[in-house]
């Protein structure tokens, strides 16, 4: 999935983020409804870079694995990114 969602722990309690831009491709949105509430990811190609935004409901830690080799771990809320493309 070019969104990048898959459970990192059973029940969505962590999840990992890794969104995967690819030619030809300009964003890419993805969402899923867990126990603990809605995970979202999206990314878009702006310029010479990429911005990645990520929602991540209450009591869940998400673990994002950005394009350039980066990993951020987040908690709960909303959260943005911008690397080059």
């Amino acid at each position: 999935m070019v969104a990048g969602i898959r459970p990192a722990e059973p029940g969505y309690s962590r999840v990992t983020l890794q969104p995967t831009p690819g030619p030809g491709l300009e964003w890419a949105r993805g969402a899923i409804d867990s126990r603990r509430g809605r995970i979202e990811s999206a990314w878009r190609r702006e310029g010479d870079s990429i911005v990645f935004e990520c929602v991540i409901p209450g009591g869940v830690e998400a673990d994002v694995l950005l394009p350039d080799g980066q990993k951020v771990v987040v908690g709960s809320g909303q959260h943005r990114f911008v690397i080059a493309a």
